[in-house]
């Protein structure tokens, strides 16, 4: 059944369809770019990790002597004794060591890792959705060629369908990677952060045990 004025429904779909292919295009390429750039950071991180953890027996986390010595609270910063911190992603050290601040250094470090990984889980999600989208767009024209038995104009459609469809893979299955990896180290370290600050409320006698300690 073919309702009235239903061909240009049907016409005006197809330009949005076909209008869009472009922009999904430029979309995976710029994922793709995206991916690059943060595998090679991924893989700068992984080496200052390891570089870091090789040497964290001379950087370990000071016992209550080692902080209630350190001079004043303020300059018992968190680079000092847990190497990750502030080499990857530096948060200004509150002057003050009240449990405010504390709680508010606590956010702010957990806000910075959350924006990294926001970007590899968004590419995550829409690298197999552009692929897709590139898959089924060029296809239409392709069968409607084939209709008029132009075989070539099928085979160019589906070489394009096949190539947008392993780029969006290769986006996806990339930016998963690098998000899972990471967040794995960057739970450690907000693990590690959390009994750092426990430990400075202990020493200046703010944290008790009916006090909780900085939470996410």
């Amino acid at each position: 059944m073919i309702l009235p004025g239903g061909e240009y429904l049907t016409r005006g779909l197809h330009a949005i369809a076909q209008s869009f292919f472009l922009v999904d295009l430029a979309g995976l390429f710029f994922m793709l770019a995206v991916v690059l750039v943060e595998a090679g950071a991924f893989c700068a991180e992984y080496r200052r990790r390891r570089t870091a953890s090789r040497g964290a027996g001379a950087c370990a986390a000071p016992g209550p002597d080692g902080l209630r010595d350190a001079g004043p609270l303020r300059q018992a910063k968190p680079v000092a004794a847990l190497p990750p911190f502030g080499a990857e992603f530096p948060v200004e050290w509150p002057a003050s060591g009240d449990r405010a601040a504390l709680q508010a250094y606590f956010n702010r470090y957990q806000e910075r890792l959350e924006r990294v990984l926001e970007k590899t889980d968004l590419i995550a999600r829409l690298g197999p959705a552009f692929g897709l989208m590139g898959t089924l767009i060029p296809l239409g024209p392709g069968l409607a060629a084939l209709g008029r038995g132009d075989v070539e104009a099928l085979a160019a459609a589906v070489t394009v369908a096949f190539d947008t469809t392993v780029v969006g893979l290769i986006c996806g299955s990339g930016a998963y990677v690098i998000s899972r990896v990471r967040r794995r180290w960057y739970e450690a370290d907000l693990n590690a952060l959390e009994l750092f600050l426990e430990e400075v409320l202990r020493q200046r006698g703010d944290l008790s045990p009916s006090t909780p300690a900085p939470q996410r």
